[in-house]
């Protein structure tokens, strides 16, 4: 019969690799193997393991759009919980939630929970990430100002060593400096996540640095080069059912034809951008073919 420690020792292997699963863009599996951790840690009885692994799986819940289902628990989780990184766990999974119920009053809330948290546990990854979380709230809201200290405060905490954190880090802190007019500085930042991801194999979130790559050409006035990313961008989200990326994929293909000259081509990204994502708005194709694109979408919002 398995030993407590035994069995642990499993529940966290699983937990390590449902994340690898996930990195490498294959969510299905990395919710299966989070379920089957569930079933191992409530088997043992340890809450601590308990919740750990009740907090993977909500994670994967709410980035599958179950967040009706997630929601509950991690609350519960919240609650109840002593422990600081559970807290911190649950309290940053809330705050992703109502981020893409675009609540950002309660991301906020729950945010500042998770920041509280991440500073009791003293684990420089728990506190990057938690800075990494309020500074894109920061950029949601369009605050960029605000958002670039807590990014590079969030970049400071982590080692230099290749990690998939200070990849997503290395996003959101090169699309800050480049809407703050630092393209050059971003630039540096954004091909240094993609070439992390990249050596790292988390193909399940190369789309995220590729749009912002793309975005940031289009600013410059390189609409090839932004076609290139947004392309590559759409393909991975669409291979992996990531409705956000392919949204603002659309935006940025139908807009970089829309510079290169080829209008029939932008009008034809454009309709589908209308048919997926505003299917009563018939105008929106029309409406984006006369205005700048790019002074509407906050690739972050």
């Amino acid at each position: 019969m398995p030993t407590t420690q035994t069995l642990k020792e499993r529940c966290e292997q699983l937990r390590e690799s449902a994340w690898s699963e996930v990195y490498s863009g294959r969510i299905g599996r990395g919710l299966e193997l989070h379920e089957e951790a569930v079933r191992i840690a409530e088997d043992n009885g340890d809450p601590h393991m308990r919740d750990a692994a009740l907090c993977g799986r909500a994670t994967l819940w709410i980035e599958t759009g179950e967040i009706a289902e997630a929601q509950p628990v991690l609350r519960r989780i919240l609650m109840q919980n002593a422990d600081s990184l559970n807290s911190f766990r649950a309290a940053y999974a809330l705050s992703r939630s109502y981020e893409l119920q675009r609540d950002l009053e309660k991301a906020g809330f729950y945010a500042r929970i998770a920041h509280r948290n991440s500073r009791q546990t003293a684990d420089p990854l728990q506190l990057s990430c938690s800075y990494n979380q309020l500074g894109g709230l920061a950029m949601i809201a369009s605050d960029f100002e605000s958002a670039l200290p807590l990014l590079q405060q969030a970049l400071t905490l982590l080692p230099e060593t290749p990690s998939v954190a200070r990849a997503l880090v290395l996003d959101n802190l090169g699309y800050c400096e480049g809407i703050l007019g630092q393209w050059r500085k971003g630039f540096r930042s954004l091909f240094a996540s993609l070439l992390l991801l990249r050596r790292l194999g988390a193909h399940g979130f190369e789309a995220v640095p590729r749009l912002s790559l793309a975005y940031g050409y289009l600013e410059i006035g390189r609409p090839n080069r932004a076609f290139q990313h947004a392309k590559r961008a759409f393909a991975l989200a669409s291979q992996q059912e990531r409705l956000e990326p392919q949204k603002y994929g659309l935006f940025l293909l139908g807009e970089a034809e829309k510079q290169r000259g080829n209008p029939l081509a932008a009008r034809y990204y454009f309709h589908r951008l209308q048919e997926n994502f505003y299917p009563d708005s018939p105008e929106v194709p029309d409406l984006l073919l006369f205005i700048n694109v790019q002074q509407l979408v906050n690739l972050k919002a």
